[in-house]
């Protein structure tokens, strides 16, 4: 369960998953590619977010944000 924002107080919060993906170089000979499901979590009254790599990572991130 989330708590209000932490901004303002509103309820009015939406959870949404993005996949991320990135290709970056370790050397010539070693190419990474990642896929990454990142969490946001939104206020949309006043527009305060976080985005974490997990639900349980985001949900925990804002609820211990200081109201």
């Amino acid at each position: 369960m989330l708590k209000p924002c932490p901004r303002c107080g509103s309820d009015n919060i939406s959870v949404t998953h993005h996949l991320y993906e990135s290709q970056s170089l370790y050397g010539a000979q070693f190419p990474k590619h990642e896929v990454v499901l990142l969490v946001m979590i939104h206020c949309k009254d006043c527009g305060a977010a976080i985005t974490k790599n997990n639900t349980e990572e985001a949900y925990k991130a804002w609820n211990d944000l200081e109201r």
